[in-house]
């Protein structure tokens, strides 16, 4: 029985505590209400609440929604003191908006605001529900249009044209592989897309034309407003509302060369605004294989072009051309508002030469 000289013995005791006692209470508490936010509910009922965002109160840099407006919210951060001892006052990380990005946006904000809210109350897209899941990887079709009269006249389609609320479509026929005048019937037809008893086989509006009608395009404003452009090199403009009597104006072809007209069949017709006017009208384009490029108003009923122009080679030889469009308006650097082409924008043209 000898005594350990390096184990110590120990000792141990039980003991326990316990803290006081704590009081709380339950609170209820309710955010702001969001930007997106269109519902509210409660403990006892839920009702939905019509909610208009505001709008002009939220803009988007980047992945971040910032609420505010935009000229007080970016602006620069004020001078930073590097002597402050206090570092929580030294905000290295905040962006810095530079002055020019600031005018950018005062320069498109309005446009780019008013088209926001103009999104907002559409209802385009209110039956629409998007799939983020499964990948489409192919089309379906929707409808066939085959109208009795040009389908048994053995006719192609020329060209097709959506109207400017997007519910109509007008399909030009004829051919493209007859040399000389033509004499033969061509015919412009009309569906209503989104009308639930669309007919295939029957259009809304059956155009019969005393040639071709080679291209088609209808008027940025007026739905029912259809222009085109013949085999023969005439211009015509339809009213589709109108089951009868629809022809609005047309144009004459000639072959005499002192007359300006067009002589060959017209490739490409399309609408211009002429901002000069007071009120903004709009100037039909046309383009023809005679190497015409011509402008048309309907306060003439297109008895004679108001303007126009002649593309030669080289040699001052006439070259025909193809198609024609003009670049739209741009402000800031992109394109904000949705403006039809204007002829005080660059004109774009193709020729058969292939320039």
């Amino acid at each position: 029985n000898f005594e350990s000289t390096w184990r110590k013995v120990r000792k141990s005791k039980s003991n326990e505590t316990q803290t006081e006692q704590r009081e709380y209470e339950e609170e209820a508490v309710q955010t702001v209400v969001s930007l997106f936010q269109t519902t509210e509910t409660s403990d006892n009922e839920a009702q939905t609440q019509h909610f208009t965002p505001s709008i002009e109160m939220a803009f988007k840099i980047g992945d971040q929604w910032i609420y505010g407006d935009p000229k007080k919210v970016l602006q620069p951060p004020a001078p930073v003191d590097r002597n402050d001892s206090n570092e929580d006052s030294i905000q290295e990380d905040m962006p810095v908006i530079d002055q020019e990005m600031l005018d950018f946006l005062d320069k498109v904000g309005p446009d780019l605001i008013s088209q926001l809210d103009l999104n907002f109350k559409s209802s385009a897209f209110d039956d629409y529900n998007v799939n983020w899941e499964d990948e489409a990887t192919s089309v379906s079709t929707v409808h066939t249009l085959m109208p009795s009269k040009p389908c048994d006249a053995g006719l192609q389609v020329t060209a097709i044209s959506w109207n400017s609320n997007g519910s109509v479509v007008g399909v030009a026929y004829g051919r493209i592989d007859i040399v000389g005048w033509c004499y033969q019937k061509g015919y412009v037809c009309t569906w209503n897309i989104l009308r639930g008893e669309c007919n295939p086989a029957k259009p809304d509006v059956c155009i019969e034309v005393d040639n071709f009608v080679m291209s088609l395009a209808f008027h940025p404003d007026e739905p029912a407003l259809l222009c085109g452009g013949t085999y023969n090199g005439e211009v015509c403009v339809w009213n589709t509302a109108l089951e009868e009597d629809n022809l609005v104006a047309e144009s004459h072809a000639s072959l005499n060369s002192n007359v300006i007209q067009h002589s060959d069949p017209i490739h490409k017709v399309m609408w211009a605004a002429n901002k000069r006017e007071q009120k903004v009208r709009y100037v039909i384009i046309s383009v023809s294989g005679d190497g015409k490029i011509l402008l048309w108003n309907l306060n003439n009923s297109l008895s004679s072009p108001v303007g126009g122009y002649e593309v030669s080679n080289q040699k001052g030889g006439s070259m025909g051309v193809t198609c024609v469009n003009i670049l739209h308006s741009i402000q800031g650097g992109m394109s904000v508002k949705k403006e039809p082409p204007s002829l005080e924008s660059t004109v774009l043209v193709g020729t058969e030469a292939g320039q």
